[in-house]
């Protein structure tokens, strides 16, 4: 259980309330993220089940719900689950803008000057986290967005993501 807690930690994740630790010896649920422009996502775990969808979108923020072996079910921002593959999944943290258009701040402070202005469905990398806040970076702009206004960090320690 320790060597789990620890594991999660090199991840950069606290654990979900509720988590449980998968087969991996890894917390279930917690957030991974696509590899590569192309996942298949199917309707159980192995290949001979078929294909639901398919991810065309590197770095999209993934909530693992379950595990089976080598697969791990998975849920989208939309809600949509399926089962991917380990191997095309990443421990990456990143986020995606879940409103029409969120501001990317300077600083975590709800009046602090605009850098960029994200639009619905935009994927960031995930550097850091304080209380209701999601620190960004997206194509070289860093900044800070409401909590609120992304998907994939739920909740997090005020300690830097690695």
């Amino acid at each position: 259980m320790i060597a789990a807690i620890l594991a999660f930690a090199l991840l950069g994740q606290a654990p979900e309330a509720g988590a449980r630790i998968g087969p991996s010896g890894l917390p279930v649920p917690r957030f991974v993220s696509l590899k590569t422009n192309e996942v298949n996502a199917r309707q159980g775990p192995s290949a001979a089940h078929r294909v639901l969808w398919v991810y065309q979108r590197a770095g999209l923020p993934l909530r693992v719900t379950a595990e089976s072996g080598n697969w791990r079910r998975v849920e989208d921002v939309e809600g949509d689950r399926a089962w991917v593959h380990v191997a095309t999944l990443s421990a990456q943290r990143t986020a995606v803008i879940t409103v029409a258009r969120a501001p990317l701040l300077a600083s975590a402070k709800p009046k602090a000057r605009v850098r960029a202005w994200l639009k619905a469905g935009v994927v960031a990398t995930l550097l850091d986290c304080k209380a209701g806040w999601r620190k960004l970076r997206v194509k070289g702009r860093t900044g800070w967005a409401g909590a609120d206004q992304v998907w994939g960090a739920p909740t997090c320690e005020s300690t830097p993501l690695a």
